[in-house]
């Protein structure tokens, strides 16, 4: 093969000898198969950032630690791959738990014997938990918050994990926090018997006062994410969720009995009140027993009862029913009763009046003698007859039966002091026999 000068050279094919040709397609052959390859490494690299978020779960996107897309629903997502994107996921599923014992420490005793109560039973404070009541006393309470995520996106910005070791949520610690602190907080302005009756309402304000500090976070731009749902007790190993020192657990149950043994006597009490008040005023007595109260009150006051409190007293009464009701039926029914006796006697007056001006004497003997037939009708009228001829007549009147009774217990007196022998003879004493007067035996 010759070269010469001036002229293009264009290789050929046979130019080159069989190995070299080989060379060439094995080369072109594996820079195709490259090209390929990282086409693809690319392509995977390109796509390594989907991720699915699966039924009940949340995802977000953080990208250089920030996060950029938050609260995903159910599916397939995408984000850049790795590390200009980081993706997670967590599940909203379910409720979480956090638990906070203001026991007394368990031992291996308390767990084979149970409860040893009594003054050996002694508290320590610096090993024990307890609740200070806000009448100054002692209560031992096993309490748990139950709360959900309701931000994933604030949950994960702002909660961090401070013992990453152990099996515990990263927010537990938090949670822990707030539950002990509401606590003792709401403890203190709550009675031994609130607490442990759960009465006032200490477990709801225990959750509200956790549910406001959560919402103090979030005002100053650091929320958690996290909703409180509410917080119980709980029993724990056998023993009592709330319950008093040791030692004075007999005691306080005792207290607790007598207690509730008076609040039945005056729930029962009320009850027999309100029927009976029932019965007498009817379903409304409690208006008429509020106006008639309001009357007693203004006549201790003032000395005198407005019109207006009088008349919103007798439209009550007028309004009961019961036997308030029958009471004034039946002194209404008086009432008429008298005015038309009255009336009636004013008529008879008035005919009297004009037949007295008539004939006097003649009415007089008329009435003398309708009165003495009306009065000797009587049947259990005792009737005395007096001859004609006695001069005089004497009416013994019964007098006081405190003077008779007295000039009884004199005449017994009397009677019993001459009955009785004038004295005793003593020994050597003459002593009447047979009328006359016997010697005594020597």
């Amino acid at each position: 093969m010759s070269m010469q000068p001036g002229r293009n050279f264009t290789p050929r094919a046979d130019d080159f000898d069989p190995a070299n040709q080989a060379l060439s397609d094995a080369l072109r052959k594996s820079f195709r198969v490259m090209k390929w390859l990282m086409s693809a490494v690319i392509v995977l690299y390109l796509f390594s950032g989907m991720f699915r978020v699966k039924p009940g779960e949340v995802g977000f996107v953080l990208r250089m630690g920030r996060i950029v897309q938050s609260n995903l629903s159910e599916g397939w997502h995408f984000a850049y791959p790795f590390p200009i994107d980081e993706s997670r996921t967590m599940s909203l599923a379910g409720d979480r738990k956090v638990t906070v014992p203001f026991m007394f420490q368990l031992t291996e005793q308390h767990r084979l014997r149970g409860l040893q109560t009594g003054g050996s039973a002694l508290l320590r404070p610096g090993r024990d938990h307890y609740l200070l009541t806000g009448d100054l006393n002692i209560l031992h309470a096993y309490l748990s918050i139950v709360y959900r995520i309701r931000d994933a996106a604030d949950y994960i910005a702002n909660v961090v994990d401070v013992t990453p070791g152990d099996d515990n949520p990263p927010e537990h610690e938090l949670m822990a926090s707030l539950l002990a602190a509401s606590a003792v907080e709401i403890a203190a302005t709550h009675s031994v018997n609130d607490v442990y009756a759960d009465r006032g309402g200490f477990r709801d304000a225990v959750r509200d006062r956790v549910a406001s500090r959560l919402d103090a976070l979030r005002q100053a731009g650091a929320s958690p994410g996290l909703e409180v749902k509410w917080v119980e007790a709980t029993s724990f190993e056998g023993f009592e969720a709330i319950m008093p020192p040791l030692a004075a657990y007999d005691e306080f149950l005792a207290v607790l009995a007598s207690e509730a043994q008076k609040g039945q006597r005056i729930s029962t009490a009320r009850g027999r009140a309100n029927d009976l008040l029932s019965r007498t005023a009817g379903s409304g007595y409690s208006d008429l027993e509020a106006a008639i109260d309001a009357e007693f009150l203004a006549l201790r006051e003032t000395g005198t009862v407005p019109a207006e409190l009088r008349e919103r007293t007798e439209t009550l009464l007028r309004q009961s029913g019961g036997e308030v009701q029958t009471i004034l039926k039946e002194a209404e029914a008086y009432r008429d009763r008298l005015v038309n006796e009255a009336a009636g006697d004013a008529r008879a007056v008035e005919v009297l009046a004009a037949e007295y001006d008539r004939n006097p004497v003649l009415l007089l003997s008329r009435l003398r003698m309708s009165v003495r037939q009306e009065v000797l009708s009587y049947p259990t009228l005792n009737k005395k007859f007096v001859p004609r001829e006695s001069r005089q007549v004497r009416l013994v009147i019964p007098r006081d039966p405190e003077q008779q009774e007295r000039a009884a217990r004199q005449r017994s007196e009397r009677d019993k002091e001459e009955t009785s022998p004038s004295g005793s003879t003593g020994p050597g004493e003459a002593r009447p026999v047979g009328g006359r007067i016997a010697q005594p035996s020597p």
